[in-house]
């Protein structure tokens, strides 16, 4: 049998979902909203990050040599590089 885990979020369309090549248990995702959402599926928790609606993201990417970088862009043409340290997301 195969184990599925799913994250459920209410509201926006997610825009973007990543998996960390450094951390095979941490994916990433973010929705039109500007949650960007970090999932240990080892531990089924989440942290939540929270830009605000007036960034609409239309894509993002953790990096792939750091888990705790991930950029994202928006429909206003910028790229955001965030750092995500330890637990405090």
């Amino acid at each position: 049998m195969i184990k599925i885990n799913v994250l459920k979020f209410k509201g926006s369309s997610v825009v973007g979902v990543s998996w960390s090549t450094k951390n095979s248990k941490l994916i990433f995702s973010m929705d039109e909203s500007g949650n960007l959402v970090r999932w240990d599926i080892t531990s089924d928790s989440t942290s939540l990050m929270n830009f605000g609606k007036s960034i609409v993201p239309t894509c993002m990417q953790v990096s792939p040599y750091a888990d705790e970088i991930v950029a994202f862009g928006t429909k206003g043409g910028n790229i955001y590089i965030i750092k995500s340290i330890g637990e405090d997301f």
